[in-house]
């Protein structure tokens, strides 16, 4: 699912959010926020101290122009994957 991303250097967090719902809470587990609509639906993410937590420079995360999110459920364990897009690159975290 295509997402927004915003990053802000000053206190290195990445913000991912796919927009379609309103976020009805947040769920934090360690340096991530969860978004959750109303359905529980995870429909964002953001990631404190992001340059550490993904190993990847502010300048990278400053690249970012976009994101694809996507939310795996199986055996009651959650798997959220992004790919984050900047020109002629692509990263992908789990």
């Amino acid at each position: 699912m295509k997402a927004r991303v915003e990053y802000d250097n000053y206190i290195d967090s990445l913000h991912i959010t796919t927009g379609k719902n309103t976020v009805l809470g947040t769920v934090v587990i360690g340096n991530f926020i969860c978004d959750v609509s109303s359905d529980g639906a995870i429909v964002g993410i953001e990631i404190d101290n992001a340059s550490e937590t993904l190993a990847l420079a502010p300048g990278v995360l400053a690249q970012v122009q976009s994101a694809q999110l996507e939310v795996l459920t199986r055996n009651q364990m959650i798997m959220i994957k992004f790919v984050l897009l900047m020109e002629g690159k692509q990263i992908v975290c789990y």
